[in-house]
């Protein structure tokens, strides 16, 4: 059976609101939802009244906390709340502070009963024709744009839009997920990127109020914290890189000292083969176990990731050479940058396809 739009329940965190707020829910009752959550993140007493009228509005209810908890947390308060009803397809997430129009909640919502799996993005145009986006906020959604795309791999034209629309099933997983604050909205496009969940974006209305008054975002603060997600695993994979390269090296010692040949060149090629196969397991399970989570069969996991190790080995070869032959550059400088290209190619396959763990 096929759900209406106006089912959708539209969830609104709320931090020391203006009475706008009034206003916008109204506009949402007029326009045909059903369900609207607002959830008082621990507001001052000055604005109690207008939680209080927001209350008694049809189709609306208030939750409370008593001490503010974060956006993140008070987004889970609502959905947690939403999902013990049913009937419910899925929620919209809106902000309150009037940068979402009520035209463009519906168009997000309608997107949502299309496509009840995905999650829908309603995008802002920072293409830089509107003159009233502020310059930083421009610049910054555009950088954290490029940086998700070459971490996860999919670009998205806005990383940072609050207006949201997703289904029950990953509205679970929303539960599930770390960040009680401005991050958890990053944290949930990570999780449907490594699902390989469907994103669908929806162009709304680019709204911007002088100063942005009404934001609580943390310019310094809650953007190290977003970024520090977003970099969390790439770090991870340096780490594990280190790790087993150290493992390479002390094993290449040992190796050389156990063996004692007196033949040179078999004496390091063995030594360089024995430690290679034991740090390149290290790799593989650090990699496999903290870096990027999979579950997958073990054999043919890592009957991929030796495939990738050899293509890798002769990709380095095969560009050295060639550039060499058009540069003459000694083999070693050209050899740094090859290999560092390399390595974050090597890290988006290995995410990808290695140790991929949701869906094509």
């Amino acid at each position: 059976m096929e759900c209406s739009w106006k089912e959708v329940a539209v969830v609104i965190p709320a931090l020391n609101p203006k009475e706008e707020l009034v206003a916008y829910v109204e506009q949402l009752q007029q326009y045909g939802f059903l369900h609207i959550v607002v959830v008082d993140d621990g507001s001052d007493e000055t604005c109690q009244s207008i939680f209080s009228r927001v209350d008694e509005l049809e189709a609306c209810r208030v939750i409370r906390h008593r001490e503010n908890r974060g956006k993140g947390r008070a987004m889970k308060t609502a959905i947690a709340s939403v999902l013990q009803e049913k009937g419910i397809p899925g929620v919209v997430t809106a902000d309150a502070d009037g940068q979402h129009l009520a035209e463009d909640v519906v168009a997000v919502a309608k997107c949502l009963v299309e496509e009840t799996e995905a999650l829908i993005l309603g995008v802002r145009d920072f293409s830089g024709k509107n003159p009233d986006i502020p310059w930083k906020s421009k610049m910054g959604n555009r950088i954290t744009s490029r940086v998700f795309f070459l971490l996860f791999g999919r670009y998205l034209k806005d990383t940072q839009t609050g207006l949201r629309a997703m289904g029950r099933s990953l509205c679970s997983r929303v539960l599930e997920l770390k960040g009680e604050g401005y991050e958890l909205e990053m944290n949930m496009l990570m999780d449907v990127v490594r699902h390989g969940d469907k994103i669908r974006e929806c162009t709304i209305a680019t709204v911007y109020e002088e100063g942005n008054p009404q934001s609580h975002f943390h310019p310094v603060k809650d953007s190290l914290r977003i970024y520090g997600l977003m970099f969390q695993n790439f770090f991870s994979f340096v780490a594990a890189s280190l790790a087993s390269s150290a493992v390479d090296i002390g094993l290449f010692q040992l190796f050389i000292w156990l063996l004692a040949l007196k033949d040179p060149k078999a004496r390091i090629f063995l030594a360089t083969l024995g430690s290679r196969a034991c740090s390149s397991l290290v790799n593989f399970t650090l990699n496999k176990k903290l870096v990027f989570g999979a579950k997958g069969q073990l054999w043919r996991t890592l009957a991929k990731y030796y495939l990738l190790c050899v293509t890798q080995l002769l990709l380095s070869a095969g560009c050295v050479w060639g550039i060499y032959t058009i540069t003459h550059l000694p083999e070693s400088v050209i050899k740094i940058p090859v290999d560092v290209g390399i390595f974050f190619l090597s890290y988006q396959i290995q995410r990808c396809i290695v140790f991929k763990t949701g869906k094509n």
